[in-house]
Order: C-alpha cells, then structure tokens, then sequence
C-alpha cells in the first residue's frame, strides 16, 4: 500500500510541477507521510494530501545545472518516469538522472530532463534558408517516410510518417526541390517530396492557381503544330479548345488557329490549373499601388516584349483584380514557372516568350529589391504565352 501512494503521489506532484506557472527554481515540494500507519498525513481537508511548497532562492544551482550538458533522449525520460512512479527500478548503475544535483532523482530531474530534451530537438535540425511563402498542406504516400535532421539521408533519422499522415511545409533550400522542412509530433525536420503530394484540402496560408495562360502561336507561313502542356506542380481544370493529350492545330502567320479536332478557329490556346503548390521567387520584384498599376504593367510588359495587342489583353484580365488593392507585390516568374508547366510543341519553335506574373495583394507597402527583366527578340517561328497568379493570404 505504501509503494503505491508513494507513486500516486509522485505522478501527482511530478504533473503539477511540470505544467506549474511558479518557476522550477523558486518551487520546494514536500509530501509528508506517515510511516507508522502506511497512509498520508491528513491537514484536516478532505483529499488527505499535505503539500507544502516554499519558496527557494536556487537560482545558482540551477544556472549551474543548465550549463551542463547533458545527451538524454525519449527513452531515458520514460525511464526516469516509471522510476518516480514505481513502476521500474532495473536501471542501469552507470546511468546519472540527478539533473539538477541534489542527490534525489525525483520530479524536479524529470522536468528539467523534459526540457533539456525538448531543447536539444529545437536545436540540432538544418534551418531551412526560405520560410517565405509557405505553408501548403501536404499527404504522406508513402509508407513510413523518414524525418531527418537534415535535407538528405546522410543526416540523422528522428522518426518515420505512417502513410496517410498530414503535414504542412515550415521551409525549404532555394538549391533543391528533393526535401521539405516540416514538423511532426513537435519534432521538425525534413522530408523527401518524392515521399509526398500536394493535400487534396486547401487548409495552407496561401491558396492559388494559374490564371488564363494563354498561347499564340505565329509561323511563318501554314504549319500544323502540335502542342503538349505538363503540369509538375498543379491540376489542369480548364482548357478551350479541349486539351485531348495535347492540342493540334493548323496555325497561319496572322495568329489564326484551326483546331482540327472540330474545325473551330481560335486565336490562342486557353488553358488554367488548380491546387498549385508551385514554389514562387518573391524574394525580387516590385510594390506597386494598386492605382498605378495599369501605368507599372504597360511599362514592365513592353520591354518584355509582347505586343501593344497581347499587353492590352493582359491588363483588361488582370488590372481589374489589382487596382483596387492598396498595393501589390509583384514578380515575373522565370524558370519556376517554366518547370512547373512544361510546353512541347512540335515543330520546334525559334523564339519563346513566356510572360507570368505572380502577385500578393498587400495592405501596407514593403522595400523589396527590384527585380532584373529581360527583352524579347522575335525570330522566325514564334510562341508568344502569357498568364498570372493571384496569391491570396
């Protein structure tokens, strides 16, 4: 009987002190017991407990003790629980769990112990070198995915995700699309994305799609052209003419597109995707009011290169969703956008020009470096695409 109230007690003070809002070192505990009788002794109330605590100056004992080091893990912690409750005493001579040097093992170790661990996990993974935009849920596919300390299997593994599992992205390297910065059961680390897609539930900071991409196409003189789209990172939802494992069609130099599947005539290929999780660089570009944003398009799409006719296009789309934010912050994506949404078209085109820009509206301005644009020189047979996101918080 007596070993057991000692345990209960113990596991009463050990969750009182840890979940405490009075400070470890300002804390003294004592449960006292009656030997003689094998039960608690009664203060008068009716639970029977005595506890007393008193305040205590051990604020030198305790810098000392956290400036030790000490290389507990999970296994230890429960070890040194069940020795506070009774549950076990098979521990190992040479192992020390005074935590806090007072030549008890008791509840106060226990703690400490808990914090030293919880510590030295918050501290031993790679930092991720990009945090901005992030946040987009993703689903374990594949059974027992490691976590590892760091992006790569040559880095420590913590723990293993059951399939099936729900993560969301805390981070990544700006080098490498293979490993994202995630947290799981409070341990952070990284996963292999070949382990991984996007969640089917939109439950992320930040939520998009790729907004009427559209192409032109311009030969030199009648061409049948065969045109293919590969979405890395997104879902096609829409298409006109409709995408049948690529488009073909009759193109004229004027623009004018024949789709042989139907007969109908176009002057461009339509095509929009959903659930993106496409990594977009915002880490150079432009903030724009949104009541100069008609003035900033005309200016940046010209010397991009498309015509007075493709850039009105994308103003009459775009402007709207713009202008009436307080600002925006824009970026013209390059190779991102360009891996994420991949174009074969056959025959091969001699010039290509893919205008996409990705923006954030935004309720305050922000200093961001300008972003470096490029020119267009037009040469023999051209394809002209242009196209946006919107990200919305």
């Amino acid at each position: 009987m007596m070993k057991h109230t000692k345990s209960l007690l113990s596991a009463i003070v050990s969750a009182a002190l840890c979940t405490s809002s009075i400070p470890l070192h300002a804390v003294n505990a004592q449960i006292v017991i009656d030997h003689n009788s094998g039960g608690i002794e009664s203060d008068g109330n009716s639970t029977g407990f005595a506890f007393q605590f008193e305040e205590e100056n051990n604020d030198a004992a305790v810098a000392e003790t956290e400036s030790q080091k000490y290389d507990y893990t999970a296994e230890d912690l429960n070890k040194l629980r069940d020795f506070i409750l009774g549950k076990s005493k098979d521990i190992s001579a040479d192992i020390d769990y005074d935590v806090n040097s007072d030549g008890v093992w008791d509840s106060y170790d226990l703690c400490l112990m808990r914090k030293t661990i919880a510590k030295e996990k918050a501290e031993n993974y790679v930092k991720p070198d990009r945090t901005e935009f992030v946040g987009f849920g993703y689903d374990v596919i594949s059974d027992d995915l490691p976590l590892y300390l760091g992006p790569g299997e040559n880095y420590e593994q913590v723990t293993v995700l059951p399939r099936g599992t729900h993560i969301i992205e805390e981070g990544f390297m700006s080098d490498t699309d293979s490993w994202m910065f995630t947290v799981y059961n409070g341990q952070y680390g990284w996963v292999s994305t070949s382990g991984i897609e996007p969640s089917k539930y939109l439950d992320n900071g930040y939520s998009f799609a790729f907004g009427k991409p559209v192409i032109y196409l311009y030969p030199q003189q009648e061409t049948d052209v065969h045109v293919e789209l590969e979405l890395t990172s997104s879902e096609l939802y829409s298409t006109y003419p409709k995408y049948n494992d690529g488009w073909d069609v009759t193109a004229y130099p004027d623009g004018t597109l024949l789709n042989k599947a139907d007969g109908s005539h176009h002057k461009y290929l339509f095509w929009e995707s959903v659930n993106a999780s496409t990594r977009f660089d915002f880490s150079k570009g432009f903030c724009v009011a949104g009541s100069d944003i008609e003035s900033f398009l005309k200016e940046k799409l010209t010397y991009m290169g498309l015509t007075e006719e493709k850039m009105n296009e994308f103003i009459v789309y775009w402007m709207p969703k713009m202008e009436h934010n307080a600002y925006n912050l824009v970026t013209f994506q390059g190779d991102i956008y360009t891996d994420a949404a991949r174009l074969d078209i056959t025959p091969k085109p001699d010039s290509l020009l893919r205008v996409f820009m990705a923006y954030i509206p935004l309720e305050n301005a922000v200093d961001i470096e300008p972003q470096q644009l490029d020119t267009f020189e037009r040469k023999g047979f051209t394809v002209v695409e242009w196209g946006g996101s919107e990200i919305r918080q």
